[in-house]
């Protein structure tokens, strides 16, 4: 009988991802999100899951909504000139990166083409900010107050790569595994020449073939 691992699960309320509940709170995670929003080590994992408590999350909904709308006014500001900034990003080609550049030293050309730049670079955030508050109130309504998830993890686990398994390749000739390394499986046999032969292939490849 195949072994079976439950897992408690339920949505961050940070991140709004579905990942294990430990000890009342979530478990340690990661993310990336675009645009800047939110990186590495997820906070989340100091707060309880959806299921149990949604405090935190509006806290984080009522923040970012909060720079999202002093974003956009800052948008209407640098484009109707109320904002008038000193320095500018300019793309520095031989360096692959921007450098803040007094406006004073700044063609038209170049001042036009950096304000877009910042006026781009803020639209993007806002846009990420506003979804990213829509996609956790959707989670919020949705899981708050429901139990949490009982998830088996062995369940879709594959089968571990034994060495000195046999498997037969397309050719019909059998591969024995001499050892595996990560996601590798090393294996001798013979090439399509019948020639002793010994090579790797990634271990979704090896379960493909039939065992012997």
């Amino acid at each position: 009988m195949k072994a079976t691992k439950i897992q408690m699960r339920g949505h961050c309320q940070v991140c709004g991802a579905q990942q294990a509940a430990v000890r009342g709170g979530m478990s340690k995670h990661g993310y990336s999100v675009k645009d800047g929003w939110f990186v590495g080590i997820c906070s989340g994992e100091f707060h309880a899951p959806v299921e149990q408590s949604r405090q935190h999350l509006d806290l984080v909904c009522a923040d970012i909504s909060k720079q999202v709308a002093e974003m956009t006014a800052r948008i209407e500001n640098l484009r109707t000139g109320v904002e008038q900034p000193s320095k500018l990003p300019v793309w520095d080609g031989r360096e692959g990166k921007y450098h803040m550049t007094p406006v004073a030293e700044m063609s038209s050309y170049q001042r036009e083409n950096s304000l877009n730049t910042v006026i781009w670079e803020l639209e993007n955030r806002v846009r990420a900010g506003s979804s990213h508050v829509e996609s956790l109130i959707a989670i919020a309504d949705k899981f708050h107050g429901q139990p949490l998830v009982e998830v088996d993890t062995q369940a879709n686990k594959p089968e571990p790569i034994i060495w000195g398994e046999q498997r037969v390749n397309e050719s019909g000739h059998t591969l024995t595994c001499t050892h595996t390394d990560g996601g590798r499986v090393y294996w001798k046999g013979v090439d399509y020449q019948g020639r002793p032969c010994k090579s790797w292939m990634g271990s979704r490849s090896w379960r493909a073939m039939s065992k012997v």
